[in-house]
C-alpha cells in the first residue's frame, strides 16, 4: 500500500467484496474496448459485419479525432454503418449512467470578440457599444443551454 491507493470495493459474482482499481479514464476506456471486443467476438454468430475497435488519442482536446482523420483513418477503414462509443464520467464506483441520444459527443471552445466604435456621451446613440453586446450574449446563454436535449439520467 501506497497512501493514495484506492480503497473502493465492488461486489463480486459470489457476493463478496472485491477491491477495485482507481484508474484514469484512458485505462477504463481501453479496458471497456477490450471487454466489448471479447464479448462481441464470443457472439460472432449473432451479428454480421466487421468489428473495428478504436481508441482515440487526445480526446480531451478534440485533436485526436482530427489527427486520426488527417492520418487517413477512412482511407484505411470503410466508414461504419454503426458506431458504439463510450466515455467515462466522474460517477461513484459501481454506478453506470446512460442517456438516449448523443452524450459527450464532443466539446468546443468558442472565442468571441466584440468590437465597437466609441462615442461621446452627448452622441451615445451613434456609438457601437461592445460591452452592451457582450452582456447581452452572456445573459442569453442560459436560454441556449435550456434548449439542450439528451441530459444524462443516472439510475
Amino acid at each position: 500500500g501506497a497512501p493514495y491507493a484506492s480503497t473502493a470495493t465492488a461486489t463480486g459474482p459470489d457476493g463478496r467484496p472485491v477491491p477495485v482499481m482507481h484508474a484514469c479514464g484512458h485505462d477504463a476506456h481501453l479496458a471497456c474496448v477490450a471487454a466489448a471486443g471479447r464479448w462481441l467476438a464470443a457472439r460472432r454468430d449473432r451479428w454480421r459485419g466487421t468489428l473495428l475497435l478504436l481508441g482515440q488519442p487526445a480526446e480531451e482536446t478534440l485533436g485526436g479525432a482530427r489527427a486520426m482523420l488527417e492520418d487517413g483513418l477512412y482511407d484505411r477503414v470503410t466508414p461504419p454503418d454503426e458506431v458504439l462509443a463510450q466515455h467515462t464520467a466522474p460517477f461513484p464506483a459501481g454506478m453506470v449512467a446512460h442517456a438516449e441520444g448523443p452524450v459527450l459527443a464532443g466539446s468546443r471552445t468558442l472565442a468571441v470578440a466584440f468590437e465597437g466604435d466609441g462615442g461621446h456621451a452627448a452622441t451615445a446613440h451613434l456609438a457601437a457599444d461592445p460591452l452592451r453586446a457582450a452582456a447581452g450574449l452572456v445573459t442569453r446563454l442560459p436560454e441556449v443551454a435550456a434548449g439542450e436535449s439528451g441530459r444524462p439520467t443516472v439510475t
